[in-house]
């Protein structure tokens, strides 16, 4: 309780001071952000199904990224298929990547290495770290262009929704410095969802966490 009250507290501290202090990962490297943690415990079955890219660092030239995942617990698989199109397409075109996790008995892994398949091409093997998610509406991610999690260094932020409705969840975005992927009625196949009010606490606490470590160690430069 006391390490809940102290997060919450920190976050606080960013919210009052956000006008005056530019918290950005300029100040906090991706890469050294990304080596603070480890990967979650995640329950694999859970995270499943779709989610969109909404935020990014470094920055990509990419658009309407919407990722599938998909059990094959016969054979411990998790099946991935990415859509995306370039920024630079209009109107967008989508190009679509396949690839396939080995996760035996389907228990959580610091890491989850794989290779995509795009147009008959072999992509290199990247491995990504879930850092923080609440399975229903939003996750962060660490990626490393290398299996052993060590180069290249990428974050990015996917959301069940494709279209971000909560301020808490851009101010997380905001305080990263991350940039944002095009979503929407711009992206082909799009399918608006109900939109629902801001509850004002869509953050996950694994999330408020975070952003209250992040503020710790700006406080301790």
């Amino acid at each position: 309780m006391f390490a809940r009250c102290r997060a919450l507290i920190f976050y606080l501290l960013i919210c009052l001071f956000a006008r005056q202090t530019i918290l950005v990962l300029g100040q906090v490297p991706i890469d050294g952000f990304c080596a603070r943690y480890s990967g979650k415990d995640v329950n694999v079955t859970r995270f499943m199904g779709e989610w969109y890219e909404v935020a990014r660092v470094p920055a990509s030239n990419l658009s309407c990224v919407k990722t599938s995942l998909g059990v094959d617990a016969q054979q411990d698989i998790v099946n991935v298929n990415t859509s995306f199109s370039y920024a630079r397409e209009k109107p967008f075109i989508t190009y679509n990547m396949i690839g396939a996790v080995s996760v035996p008995n389907l228990a959580p892994l610091d890491l989850y290495n794989f290779s995509y398949t795009l147009e008959n091409s072999v992509l290199p093997y990247t491995s990504y770290k879930l850092v923080a998610t609440d399975y229903d509406d939003i996750s962060f991610i660490c990626g490393y262009q290398n299996t052993s999690g060590t180069t290249e260094t990428f974050g990015f932020v996917l959301q069940r929704d494709p279209i971000i409705r909560s301020q808490n969840t851009s101010n997380f975005i905001a305080i990263l410095g991350m940039s944002m992927i095009v979503q929407g009625s711009s992206c082909p196949g799009y399918t608006p969802t109900p939109s629902s009010p801001d509850s004002g606490s869509t953050l996950s606490f694994s999330l408020y966490l975070l952003l209250a470590l992040i503020s710790l160690h700006l406080l301790r430069k």
